[in-house]
């Protein structure tokens, strides 16, 4: 049963306890300080409940600042995945700029999950597609 553990005008945080994920569906465009703190708090809920999947809804959140992915694939995704979270999947819009900016973090996100040799991660269209592959993780 799915548990709404936070909903803002910005995104929506939602728990699937059963399945042992939590889906982040991005509402609007945020700032990389907002989305920071938000990623915070979803750190915390990961470590305290040892979930391993990940699905995140980015087809309303636009193109975040460079400083801000920077980190994002260098301290937060790290430490996401040094407590376990391991699959990843991420619907997409298909706006040139999104898959810019997509193609560029999964570049750096790719050596992050070579070095771990477990974690993965795949984009989506379609948001059925994704929660099959990731139960399915």
């Amino acid at each position: 049963m799915a548990k709404i553990i936070q909903k803002k005008s910005t995104h929506v945080l939602t728990d699937y306890e059963e399945d042992r994920y939590m889906h982040i569906e991005w509402k609007s465009i945020v700032t990389g300080k907002q989305m920071k703190k938000i990623l915070e708090k979803i750190y915390k809920f990961y470590k305290k409940n040892g979930y391993s999947r990940m699905l995140t809804d980015m087809t309303n959140m636009g193109v975040l600042e460079p400083e801000f992915q920077e980190w994002f694939l260098n301290d937060w995704y790290p430490r996401m995945i040094q407590i376990g979270c391991l699959y990843y999947a991420s619907l997409t819009s298909a706006s040139a700029a999104a898959a810019m900016a997509v193609d560029l973090a999964d570049e750096k996100a790719e050596e992050i999950r070579q070095a771990d040799g477990n974690a993965q991660s795949l984009f989506f269209v379609d948001i059925e597609k994704a929660r099959t592959w990731l139960i399915n993780q």
